[in-house]
Formats: C-alpha cells, structure tokens, sequence
C-alpha cells in the first residue's frame, strides 16, 4: 500500500458517527432523491456547511452498505466544496462517478 492509500484509508470517514453534518445531509439526501443539492439553500460563501470530505465520497464508493444502497444511477453531489483528494487508483467502481466543475 503506497502512501496516498495508506493516509485515505486512515482519514476516511468510515462510519455515520464520525461523518460532518453535510455529509449525513447528503447521504440523506443521495439515498431519497438520488442527489445531494448543496446549492439550493446554502449560500456559495458557506463553505463549512457545504463541506465534504474525499474520504466521504470513497466510502459510499466502496463500502457496504453504501455501496449497494446508492441508486444505480450513482451518486451526485451538487455544489459541494470537496476537501482532500479523491484517490481511486486500480478501483473498480459499479456505480457511475460523472464530474462536473461548475
């Protein structure tokens, strides 16, 4: 395991109880309606309250139950500040991860 592999795991958070408010909003929100829409009510300066966490995003990517409860659309996060880098390297993905910079 590389370094980038071995810090993502650590920092990742793995389980609800360590997950920011954001990001319990948007799998919420992902599980609901399929996506997680920050930029409806939030306004763009309130980064904290719009913040997700890479590791987040790994985890409902490759960990159960997240994984299989995502919609088979995949996930999509709207208007989210993602912090960290997202590092999927030789993953195998079985939802669809589209990317949009807006």
């Amino acid at each position: 395991m590389d370094q980038t592999s071995t810090t993502n795991a650590l920092t990742a958070p793995s389980t609800e109880s360590s997950w920011l408010e954001s990001e319990r909003l948007a799998w919420a929100n992902i599980v609901r309606d399929g996506v997680a829409d920050f930029t409806l009510k939030i306004a763009p300066n309130e980064a904290q309250a719009r913040e997700i966490r890479a590791g987040f995003i790994r985890t409902l990517l490759l960990t159960e139950p997240y994984r299989s409860r995502a919609l088979p659309h995949g996930i999509k996060i709207l208007g989210a500040c993602i912090t960290d880098s997202l590092t999927l390297t030789q993953t195998r993905l079985i939802q669809p991860l589209p990317y949009w910079d807006q």
